[in-house]
């Protein structure tokens, strides 16, 4: 089952590549973060050229998504070179009605 978020709200995803042989935390050559949001648009970003992703330490890496949109949203983490790894996710976003807003 996918995550649940409102819209509008910003998440940290992270993801860590490590060798499969040895569990050792390892840095693939390209380390890319791609969405495709609920209208079907794709965009990705590539470590090291886009200001995200980020490295935070060997092997790990974080992305900020703005949830900007309602409806399911997929996210996924590419490491291709020297270590290679795929991991795709689902985030479900809802929109708060109006009427739930506080007044002030």
């Amino acid at each position: 089952m996918a995550n649940t978020y409102n819209e509008g709200q910003r998440i940290k995803i992270t993801c860590h590549f490590t060798d499969a042989d040895t569990g050792a935390s390892v840095d693939p050559t390209i380390v890319r973060f791609c969405t495709l949001d609920p209208e079907n648009v794709s965009t990705c970003y590539r470590y090291g050229v886009d200001p995200q992703p980020t490295r935070t330490a060997a092997g790990q890496y974080r992305f900020d998504l703005l949830l900007s949109k309602h409806g399911t949203w997929q996210y996924a983490w590419f490491g291709n070179g020297n270590y290679d790894g795929t991991a795709i996710r689902d985030v479900r976003v809802c929109q708060l009605p109006v009427s739930t807003w506080p007044v002030i």
